[in-house]
């Protein structure tokens, strides 16, 4: 296989024809792009460009051209599929585009691999101030991966981009790479679609402005968080599209305290020196006084009112009915959690009726007593070493006992509540999967955006 991406490797420079490979990261326009040149490949044809196309998800997100060169095993592994690289080399020298373009935000961690196999190819990575990526990774994980913790800021904050690009200047020198900031001011027309042709060598196509995964207000953000409780994967894509609708509340906001981000911009200017001196990045000096000069967005808690988050619903009713009727469903029926905003339930109508203390919680609290030492001097926290003993070995509802021993002791610890919740979730999983038949993951995502696009029709 070595042969044939030698000789392919020669008949591409005997063609003068390029390999451009936009790694990325995360985070930083991938999903636009990739929609955009997706949606364009004719366009992109006529300017020279080849880009393979791929399959995008109902938010118009995808892992890019990740497929077409790599296999995912059964394991979830990553693995390059070298046949799918000679296929799409010997593919790209039968065409008349003289440049082709790959892109995948999964490629940042694999340039390596992948310059032995296109060591013709220049990558092209996109660099994001951290700080707004600290807070755009957390609301992504509330959006897409159901996470239902607060916003907590990393004890160290940095550019971790950083860590692979000098890597891969000091240990692998001959690949040929191009760093770009991430700046709307920065942008070649203000445009990170237009940015990156101008880096390919094309900058006649024309685009549009295009929104894809949009972000979504702090409203829309703490209803999801509440309601990632409830849903399971596909209902939960189909509220992330309904909330990425909602255009009331606040946008403009930051959950990170003023001080605390002070502190670490100045960090973060130290390591941006570093950088741009250590290897001669110049063309990021501005990004860098960009950074200097930054202030933040109006700082927010992590909170909202029951009438904010009534407004949310009142979007989800009106727009998506079955969506409402499934989350009222779900909100009734699991009545235990101990959500980030206690009046989600009241939103439903949906009586609690505050913790119930059984009394068998009452002979936890005197076993705690006895086990007091110099040591272990609170009951939460006897509470807490039995309940872990208890789970670790197994027994999961007696553990849960003593968890919530431990909350009416003290309800502010967020062990003890992650806890409680994940014992709860782990028993509606265990209710639902009696009550519905199997089915497959694209079988489920395929429900979702029936039912999404069903009711949006409906509506017009």
């Amino acid at each position: 296989m070595s042969s044939d991406f030698n000789t392919h490797t020669m008949q591409l420079n005997k063609m003068n024809k390029r390999i451009v490979i936009h790694a990325g990261p995360g985070k930083t326009g991938t999903s636009a792009i990739q929609h955009w040149l997706n949606s364009n490949c004719e366009a992109l044809s006529s300017a020279g460009i080849y880009y393979p196309e791929h399959e995008i998800d109902t938010n118009n997100v995808s892992s890019g051209n990740l497929y077409s060169i790599y296999d995912r095993l059964s394991s979830g592994m990553l693995v390059l599929n070298t046949e799918k690289v000679a296929s799409l080399k010997r593919d790209f020298i039968n065409k008349s585009e003289n440049i082709l373009l790959l892109s995948s935000e999964f490629f940042f961690l694999r340039v390596v691999e992948l310059h032995k196999v296109f060591p013709e190819a220049e990558f092209v990575f996109y660099l994001r101030n951290p700080l707004e990526l600290i807070e755009s990774n957390y609301n992504q994980s509330v959006k897409r991966q159901q996470n239902i913790e607060p916003f907590r800021l990393p004890e160290t904050v940095n550019f971790k981009v950083f860590s692979v690009l000098t890597s891969l200047f000091e240990h692998e020198k001959k690949i040929n790479i191009t760093i770009q900031p991430y700046s709307n001011s920065q942008f070649f027309k203000g445009n990170i679609i237009q940015d990156l042709l101008k880096v390919v060598g094309v900058e006649t196509l024309q685009v549009e402005s295009t929104q894809v995964n949009s972000s979504y207000s702090l409203e829309a953000l703490e209803f999801k968080r509440n309601a990632n409780f409830f849903l399971d994967k596909n209902n939960s894509i189909e509220l992330d599209l309904a909330l990425q609708a909602y255009q009331l509340g606040e946008f403009n906001y930051s959950l990170m305290s003023p001080v605390t981000f002070s502190k670490h911009k100045l960090v973060l200017l130290e390591q941006m020196d570093v950088f741009i001196g250590k290897y001669n990045l110049s063309h990021l000096s501005n990004f860098r006084d960009e950074l200097a000069s930054l202030n933040q967005r109006v700082f927010k808690k992590q909170a909202t009112s029951l009438k904010q988050l009534e407004l949310v619903l009142l979007h989800i009713k009106q727009n998506h009915p079955l969506l409402f009727n499934i989350l009222k469903q779900q909100v009734s029926g699991n009545k235990n959690y101990i959500l980030p905003c206690a009046d989600f339930y009241s939103l439903f109508n949906v009586e609690t009726n505050g913790r119930s203390f059984d009394e068998k919680y009452k002979d936890h609290k005197q076993l705690t007593n006895t086990l007091l030492s110099p040591k272990v001097k609170n009951r939460v926290d006897v509470c807490r070493e039995v309940g872990l003993f208890l789970e670790q070995r197994g027994h999961g509802s007696l553990a849960n006992e003593f968890f919530e021993t431990a909350y009416h002791i003290d309800p502010k610890r967020p062990l003890i509540i992650r806890k409680i919740n994940a014992y709860y979730q782990a028993m509606s999983r265990k209710k639902d999967l009696v009550a519905t038949p199997k089915s497959s993951i694209k079988q489920r995502i395929s429900s979702a955006k029936k039912r999404f696009f069903n009711s949006k029709s409906s509506k017009t």
